[in-house]
């Protein structure tokens, strides 16, 4: 139902509509940490086509997937870095909801610094807090971070293509690398030290000379 179509190559195929796309790029752009300016420029250039938006929509969505603030996001730098027009109902919405304006300062700031963006390296708890900020829902938010606290513990105890390296398990028996991944983890290690080689203090026969 919200689908609309447009053409490629002469050819009708269905796509997202206007309001649905817009959603998308914001949140496409919040997930990589909006690294390109390219990116800004897909939202501006989509809401300067698209004037007759329906904002209205397009705020209802945004609460009900708890991606508002990944909206507003996308639009602050839209408006900001591109001066793209918004409607009164927008910029309001914007002025009394948009809470993480330190973000939009902070990548504003990158983006118009002369350093390539995608030459910034995050770590994965910068990411997970830029993330979990962007998530309005306090029990989302708590099970974002869960999430990242839980594998972090787990990651370690986790089997993965080395351990399936190491032996070829049947599917059915895929527990076993739980218990195996240790013993090949500490053989691992020891193998790692250079081997002492061992030279024999007695004396040599004549023959040996």
């Amino acid at each position: 139902e919200r689908l609309s179509p447009i053409s490629i190559l002469s050819n009708q195929v269905q796509s997202f509509c206007v309001e649905d796309l817009l959603l998308y790029l914001c949140i496409h752009g919040s997930k990589d940490l909006w690294r390109k300016l390219s990116w800004v420029c897909d939202v501006a250039t989509l809401i300067h086509t698209h004037p007759q938006l329906n904002w209205e929509q397009i705020i209802a969505r945004s609460q009900s997937l708890d991606c508002e603030q990944m909206l507003w996001l996308g639009i602050s730098l839209a408006k900001d870095l591109l001066n793209v027009p918004l409607p009164r109902i927008a910029l309001e919405r914007m002025e009394t909801q948009f809470k993480q304006q330190h973000f939009s300062h902070q990548i504003k700031a990158q983006l118009t610094s002369g350093i390539d963006p995608t030459a910034i390296t995050y770590t994965n708890l910068q990411r997970v807090i830029f993330h979990g900020q962007l998530v309005e829902n306090i029990a989302d938010r708590l099970r974002h971070y869960l999430k990242f606290f839980k594998a972090l513990v787990f990651r370690p105890f986790t089997p993965n293509i080395n351990d399936k390296d190491f032996i070829s398990l049947p599917r059915k028996l895929y527990f076993l690398y739980y218990l195996i991944r240790p013993f090949r983890l500490i053989a691992e290690v020891a193998n790692s030290f250079p081997r002492r080689t061992v030279v024999s203090d007695a004396p040599r026969s004549s023959s040996d000379r």
